[in-house]
């Protein structure tokens, strides 16, 4: 008795069904939104809270003005000399060196919670307009241009303004010149 075996027409095509049923459910996963190998990356804790406080600090060295959609800064409403101040804008070197250092601690959170995003990466995720982020960018770019002379002068400490502007870099912001 001799054993033949013979192939059945269909067998190599088997695993192409396989694969073109294995890309269809990956598909229709992607298009109903559970897109699980190709999601974004998702904000680290606290992200929102970092990004709401840097643009209040923001807000207090540009005359408590809203800064990126988010609402401006005011003062408590019984201490009349901090509200002159803010609107004013009459600050001691001493409250932008504060105030600096307060932005550079919440940068360098944002940076460490969302490693390899830029800042306008994360301003996107967060649902900000195209606008938004231009006036969130452009007033740290503000604040780049009011304390890079007053460090030179030591008015502000030179280790926050360098502090600064590394963590600007880093978060991809366009240097304001």
């Amino acid at each position: 008795m001799k054993l033949t075996y013979t192939l059945q027409p269909s067998f190599p095509y088997h695993w192409l069904y396989g694969l073109i049923i294995a890309f269809a459910l990956m598909m229709s996963l992607y298009f109903i939104g559970l897109n699980l190998p190709l999601a974004e990356a998702r904000l680290g804790t606290g992200t929102p809270n970092y990004v709401r406080q840097t643009a209040t600090h923001l807000s207090k060295l540009n005359g408590g003005v809203s800064v990126g959609g988010f609402p401006g800064f005011e003062p408590p409403k019984d201490d009349k000399d901090y509200q002159e101040k803010i609107k004013n804008r009459s600050y001691t070197a001493q409250d932008v060196n504060d105030w600096v250092r307060e932005i550079n601690n919440y940068l360098q959170q944002i940076i460490k919670q969302n490693p390899n995003m830029t800042l306008k990466q994360i301003l996107i995720q967060l649902g900000l307009t195209a606008e938004q982020i231009d006036d969130f960018v452009e007033n740290l770019q503000l604040v780049y241009i009011i304390i890079e002379p007053m460090a030179k002068f030591r008015l502000v400490n030179p280790v926050t303004f360098e502090t600064y502007k590394e963590v600007l870099s880093i978060l991809g912001v366009p240097a304001p010149w």
